[in-house]
């Protein structure tokens, strides 16, 4: 029984190797890193051409493909980029392989989340991080608030009159809502 056991035993290890290589085989490369869509791969060559010389609003993520929190955030972050597209920019940071920037931005557990806000960046100290929850919903929620308002309320025909006598290119929503859409937010960013 002895040698049974230990058949046994070597068995279990095999199947269950072999269900860990299976299960390894099947996770994404780059979890959180798409190779497309919404969300821009950023590396140590790229991150100061697109993070720090645009003055849109930016989230990255610093993530690692063997880790489960990175690979559970990686559909709500694609899905939060996706929804937020054209209005504030998604990026992902591999930091296996990435290390210098990993260690630029203090990037000590996996994945952490930095904002970096409108307007020009100039380092490490241009970001904040969101804590805030990891669903889609959520971080769309927060990149959205961080868009600053450049939206005129125009609530009489005077400051009506003044606001179309300059050449810049114009949209005007009739609304009694007190909130601003996101949509018109973007636009006024772009077009400030």
């Amino acid at each position: 029984t002895s040698l049974h056991s230990i058949m046994r035993a070597a068995a279990i290890i095999v199947l269950a190797l072999c269900v860990l290589f299976a299960a390894w085989s099947v996770l994404p490369a780059e979890a959180g890193i798409a190779s497309g869509g919404a969300v821009v791969k950023l590396t140590n060559s790229n991150f100061k051409e697109k993070v720090y010389d645009s003055d849109q609003v930016w989230m990255v993520a610093f993530v690692a493909p063997w880790c489960g929190h990175c690979q559970r955030l990686a559909p709500e972050w694609a899905k939060a980029a996706e929804s937020m597209k054209g209005i504030v920019l998604s990026g992902a940071v591999n930091c296996d392989e990435e290390k210098d920037l990993a260690s630029k931005y203090g990037i000590q557990g996996f994945p952490t989340i930095k904002v970096f806000g409108p307007g020009k960046k100039s380092g490490p100290s241009s970001a904040s991080s969101y804590e805030g929850a990891r669903s889609a919903n959520a971080i769309a929620n927060h990149a959205a608030s961080l868009l600053p308002n450049f939206v005129k309320r125009l609530k009489k025909s005077e400051e009506a009159q003044a606001f179309f006598v300059s050449e810049k290119p114009k949209a005007v929503l009739f609304t009694n809502k007190t909130t601003t859409p996101l949509l018109f937010k973007s636009l006024a960013h772009d077009f400030k």
